[in-house]
Parts: C-alpha cells; structure tokens; sequence
C-alpha cells in the first residue's frame, strides 16, 4: 500500500498564519531577507515595522520598504489574511475555486472575488523555464459545448470547440494551452520550443504529429483506433488523458462554463497543481514565493 501523501492542513496553515501580522512578516521574509545592507543607507539592515501601515523602515535612514508593493496585493484593502486564505484555497483544492465561492466565504463584491482568482490563475502561469527531457506525452483536446447543443444563430457563425494542447514530462511536470487549431505547422514549433531534441515523444496516431519522428530522437505512437493503449514498446499517452479528464471535470463542475478568452489561464491553473500533486504540503509556499518574484 502506497504511503500517503503529507498535507497542509487548515489547522497547520492558521497555525502558521493567524492574523494580518504574520501574513505580512511572512511576505517581508521572502522578499528582503536575502539583503544585508539598506539600499538606501548602505548600512546594516535593521529595519522595524511602522505601526498601522504596511511597510518597515530603516532604523538609520528611515527609508521604507513595502513588501506588498509591485505585486498582487499592492494597495488592495482585501485583508492579507484573505488573501492568503483564498490561495490556500487554491492549493489544496483538486477541482478548482469559482469566484463565487470566494464571494460567498469572504463576504467580499464579485468583482473583488473574480479579480482574486484571476490574479493567481496568472501567476501561477510560469510556462516552461527549461525545456522538458525525457518521455514527454503529447495530446490534445477540444473544450466546450456540443455542437447540438447550440442555438442555431451560433452554429451559423461556425462556433467550435476550443483546441487545448498539451503535454506531459516523465518527471511530472503538465503544461497546457489553447491553441487555434491541431495543425502538423501549429503544433510542431510549440513542441520544438519546449522540449529537448534527444527526448522521446509519446502520441496518438494523428497526422498532426507527422513530422515530429524527424525532429526528436525518439517518436511512439499509440494507435487508438484501433483500440491500442500501450503500444507493443510499452509506451502510453493516458497520462495525457487523465491530464485532461481533471482539466474537464474542473470545469464543467466547478466553474461550469469558461470562455474561450480565459481558458488558458485554467489551464495554466490546472498545470500548477497537477506538476506539484505528489507534494500538496509545499504547494502553498511554492505558488507564494512564485507571487512574490
């Protein structure tokens, strides 16, 4: 039986965070203390908190630093208790958090809960700042009502699906994006943008991944028509889709409907969880110290 997985509980985090204050040490923490001298003075670092703001000063010079500014909590008068509560949020959730459940467990507006959680969906959107090595599974999926399901003044106007692509590193790592279709020439550079040419590539029969053999070192495909999951190599894209089957089910059960103008941030939300699903008690303090960059 498999060990299960440390947590984050709710007691642990009020434990580390129970008021305004420890919100805040915890934010002037990350940000500065990595610096020795005042970047004002030039001397020792010996900074204070001033009472009723939200900043800390120079005991030398009186120059001030504002841990929250030029990041997402600059000048909201949102508590950081909330602020932090509604990330926890986030991180432990699997299916996501619809601004309307942050409306109601906050008692803040719609526009102060819809805000909220589009600024973490953001910036939880690193991309890829390496390259993905190794086995990577590649797929894609189309996103949104069915087409019988329209009113005829959309299917006129030839509304479809929104394609998402996707793919999958052997070391855990998902990242996903909408993209305008599931062309060979739309989805090649993206690829060749993300990923190491010695590794191996694992998709589907498409003919949108034709040209992928002659570019990487390795390709396998899985012949899903006819009705083949592992390949005779031993090689899978359902890690692919159980990406995929969590990406929808997020959707259509939380959030119901999502735009096509938006959806990259969920997606981008989802790949955030879904990398880091094997660590859930360090998620918190990874997206934090990702927020404050």
């Amino acid at each position: 039986m498999a060990a299960a997985l440390p947590k984050f509980t709710f007691d642990q985090f009020k434990e580390r965070f129970p008021n305004e204050e420890a919100c805040l040490n915890h934010l002037f923490k990350i940000r500065y203390s990595n610096i020795a001298a005042c970047p004002n003075c030039g001397k020792g670092f010996d900074y204070v908190r001033v009472v009723g703001r939200r900043c800390w000063q120079c005991t030398q010079c009186s120059h001030q630093l504002y841990p929250t500014a030029g990041t997402i909590f600059h000048k909201s008068t949102t508590p950081m208790e909330t602020w932090f509560h509604v990330l926890y949020m986030f991180c432990i959730t699997r299916n996501g958090v619809a601004a309307k459940e942050i409306e109601r467990s906050f008692n803040v507006c719609y526009r102060t809960s819809l805000r909220m959680a589009h600024q973490f969906k953001d910036l939880m959107n690193s991309g890829i700042n390496e390259k993905m090595t190794g086995q990577i599974q590649m797929d894609e999926t189309f996103i949104g009502g069915s087409d019988t399901n329209r009113h005829l003044n959309s299917k006129a106007k030839g509304k479809e699906k929104t394609a998402v692509f996707g793919m999958l590193c052997n070391d855990g790592t998902a990242v996903s994006d909408v993209v305008p279709n599931t062309k060979s020439k739309t989805l090649l550079p993206i690829i060749q943008a993300s990923v190491e040419r010695n590794s191996t590539i694992i998709t589907d029969s498409s003919q949108s991944y034709y040209y992928v053999w002659n570019n990487f070192k390795k390709h396998e495909v899985v012949n899903h028509l006819k009705c083949e999951y592992v390949n005779k190599n031993g090689y899978t894209t359902n890690g692919m889709e159980n990406y995929f089957m969590h990406l929808k089910r997020m959707i259509k059960g939380t959030h119901i409907q999502v735009s096509e103008k938006h959806l990259s941030k969920y997606c981008a939300e989802h790949s955030f969880r879904y990398t880091h699903r094997n660590s859930p008690d360090k998620m918190f303090d990874i997206a934090l110290n990702r927020l404050m960059k």
